[in-house]
């Protein structure tokens, strides 16, 4: 943290932006993050009193996030979330078919079926084969790539999520930044491209 109290960079142009900020002073890009207080005032050399402010959101509009220097991505709700599971389930489906025909097949479709969504997640990809799909993306709360641990946990979290008679997973639905029992746990978001 500098004098300036700046801390953070903006994805999009790489200004610095203080942390409590929702959008870029210099560029507008909303940022992932809390919502800021008032608009800021940002003082250049060629510049020294710009006003900065963020544009309104229509209703019902989901808020869009800059995310890798593209800010057309939003939090992604519980419809197309599950419309990722349910491909991942499509995709899973056949390896534990396989393993209900040859028994000794469950030796090797259990590592296969627990670790497809850590791997997966914690990949270059940063999303299943279903999330990649549906042009989803897990990330974590500072917008960046998830851990291999952290994806274990946020794995584990989805069962905490479901024995909680899907309360969990209703939470994604109620929520604006559209996170689960189990992405809070985990400290991580899904966006949706």
């Amino acid at each position: 943290m500098t004098d300036a109290g700046w801390d953070i960079r903006c994805n999009s142009c790489g200004a610095a932006v203080p942390s409590t900020a929702e959008t870029c002073p210099a560029c507008g890009t909303v940022l992932l993050g809390p919502a800021p207080p008032a608009p800021a005032t940002v003082g250049t050399a060629a510049n020294p009193t710009t006003s900065v402010a963020s544009v309104p959101l229509p209703s019902g509009a989901a808020p869009r996030i800059t995310y890798a220097g593209h800010s057309d991505w939003a939090y992604a709700g519980l419809g197309i979330r599950g419309a990722a599971w349910f491909v991942d389930t499509s995709v899973l489906i056949l390896p534990v078919l396989a393993a209900v025909a040859f028994p000794a097949a469950w030796l090797a479709v259990l590592p296969l079926v627990f670790l497809y969504y850590p791997v997966m997640e914690s990949s270059r990809w940063q999303a299943t084969l279903g999330k990649r799909f549906c042009g989803l993306t897990v990330v974590t709360t500072g917008g960046k790539r998830i851990s291999f641990a952290r994806a274990v946990l946020r794995y584990l979290g989805k069962y905490v999520s479901g024995a909680l008679f899907g309360i969990g997973f209703r939470m994604i639905a109620r929520r604006s930044d559209r996170r689960g029992l189990h992405d809070m746990i985990a400290g991580t978001l899904v966006l949706w491209r």
